[in-house]
């Protein structure tokens, strides 16, 4: 006797044959597919999305990728989201970071859910609007995880996926599935248990059920404007188009009203997001940004070199690091502003203005770069150049309290007393307990008073 793996019940099969369905579930399950057909004729999104994330991370491995781990440098560089980039100059990588997989064992699971929940989930709604409410699930995902976590490297399609479990959920709760009733009873448990299973699993950390949440309220959302769909049997083959009421056939649908306002509330979202981590586009920010898109070898020769830097003492092998790290990542100023640090404690400041003008010629806005380079000037005695290049720090970050300063000392040496109290001034205002700020103020104030 054999057990079936859908209504359990025991029946007779063969020893040799491996059998799961009794033969009456076996003819129901026939029976649902040929209904399915019938409702979509052409199932062909799911096989291209899962082309799709299989292509791109074959193209990520063909480029140097880790197959079982690729690095942060190598998720950054084909999509991923981060809040600094994604909020930022950058907000397509929402779309396609449900694109981008860290590893053979994440796409295969992802991908082999998609698949499964596609199988369904396609037929029941039709083609265009299976592919819209995918895209929109995943870009829901995709801001609740920036949201929630806005400084996570994430990635993967699972958002989307969620999406469709949602949708499923809905269509089938509402009993809107051109059917039967124990067709939608069944579809409708397994979709449940995959939901509670895998939010289940995910608390156990390393996973971001931040984006699942977000995809799975956003499909259910859009799934209950789905209405119930004739058979398109007897219709022309090709993509089916968006499912419309069997009473009429509505210019719009509800669906597809329901997907405009997703568009409007993601968007509406973005912005709110976007404006609730404004830190994303600190200075800060802007180097970890840096030091993300460096290759793991490279970063970590990096930060090496920073902490001898950050001490005070780099010696010839941490200038050598640098100028390797330039040299494998020329477009990246993060070397070139730590090199010219690295320069500046040495008292060679003819090399540290030159590293620090190559890291602006590379990123004009990060204001530090600016402040230091004034500071090597001052040095240097070029105090019109010191003056101009404060003076830009400030434009870019107005409470930079360093600049302020370093535009006292230069505005000092050129003879402006009254200028530099002022820098002086606000230099304190913006960090009081700051000795050196605090120190050029009274200085100067003191011999004004004489």
């Amino acid at each position: 006797m054999a057990k079936c793996a859908s209504c359990r019940k025991q029946f007779d099969a063969p020893f040799w044959k491996f059998a799961t369905l009794c033969p009456e579930c076996k003819s129901a399950h026939a029976d649902l597919q040929v209904k399915l057909k019938g409702l979509t004729p052409v199932f062909i999104v799911t096989p291209c999305l899962v082309g799709l994330n299989v292509l791109v991370f074959c193209l990520m491995v063909a480029t140097g990728a880790s197959v079982m781990d690729p690095g942060m440098s190598d998720l950054i560089r084909w999509g991923a989201s981060y809040g600094p980039l994604s909020l930022g100059p950058e907000p397509w990588r929402i779309v396609t970071a449900m694109f981008v997989h860290i590893g053979i064992i994440h796409l295969a699971f992802n991908m082999w859910c998609l698949w499964s929940l596609g199988a369904l989930a396609e037929r029941l709604m039709g083609n265009w609007n299976f592919l819209i409410l995918y895209l929109l699930s995943g870009v829901g995902g995709s801001l609740v995880s920036l949201w929630l976590h806005p400084r996570l490297v994430s990635a993967g399609a699972s958002g989307a996926i969620f999406g469709l479990a949602g949708s499923l959920i809905a269509l089938l709760g509402m009993k809107k599935a051109q059917i039967s009733s124990a067709a939608m009873q069944q579809a409708l448990k397994s979709v449940v248990i995959f939901v509670i299973y895998n939010l289940a699993y995910g608390m156990k950390g390393g996973i971001d059920n931040a984006a699942h949440l977000g995809g799975l309220l956003s499909g259910a959302a859009l799934g209950a404007f789905l209405p119930r769909r004739s058979s398109l049997a007897d219709s022309a083959a090709g993509l089916s188009a968006p499912p419309l009421a069997d009473s009429e056939a509505a210019m719009f649908s509800p669906f597809q009203f329901a997907g405009v306002g997703m568009c409007l509330v993601l968007f509406l979202g973005f912005k709110s997001v976007r404006n609730a981590h404004q830190a994303a586009g600190n200075s800060g920010e802007t180097m970890q940004v840096e030091l993300l898109r460096l290759k793991d070898a490279d970063r970590a020769s990096l930060q090496d070199a920073a902490k001898q830097v950050e001490g005070g003492n780099p010696d010839d092998a941490a200038i050598d690091r640098l100028k390797t790290v330039s040299a494998h990542a020329p477009s990246s100023s993060l070397a070139h502003v730590i090199l010219a640090e690295a320069y500046s404690q040495r008292k060679q400041y003819d090399q540290a203005i030159g590293e620090f003008r190559k890291a602006i010629a590379i990123q004009p806005g990060y204001a530090p770069a600016h402040a230091e380079l004034g500071l090597d000037l001052i040095r240097d005695r070029d105090y019109d150049q010191a003056i101009q290049e404060e003076r830009a720090a400030l434009r870019l970050e107005p409470k930079n309290g360093d600049a302020h300063n370093n535009l006292g000392v230069a505005l000092e040496r050129k003879g402006d007393v009254k200028g530099a109290l002022a820098e002086y001034g606000a230099a304190c205002e913006i960090d009081p307990k700051d000795e050196i700020f605090a120190g050029n103020l009274k200085r100067l104030e003191q011999q004004t008073a004489k």
